[in-house]
């Protein structure tokens, strides 16, 4: 009987080695998904920020392409005064 108790507290005493070694790797697994996680919760932002970048950037666009409207616009008004005054 005690022959039988040692060896059952033996495989006591491995399975709870085990256990612990289990829960360190599940550890270890639930640091990395941290991790992974954080890093894509960076990366989103960063994502964020570069589109908001191109919006930016789009928006500027259309106002440079407003400006450079407006100025031929201006250019083809003096033109026209200047063919006025030429032809009179």
């Amino acid at each position: 009987m005690s022959q039988n108790g040692g060896k059952f507290f033996e495989k006591v005493v491995r399975l709870s080695q085990f256990g612990g070694k289990f829960l360190e790797k599940a550890a270890r697994l639930s640091q990395f998904e941290g991790e992974f996680f954080e890093k894509a919760a960076r990366l989103s932002q960063v994502g964020g920020k570069k589109r908001e970048k191109v919006v930016r950037l789009s928006q500027n666009g259309g106002k440079f392409f407003e400006k450079v409207v407006r100025l031929s616009q201006n250019e083809g008004e003096k033109s026209k005064k200047m063919e006025l005054v030429e032809s009179s």
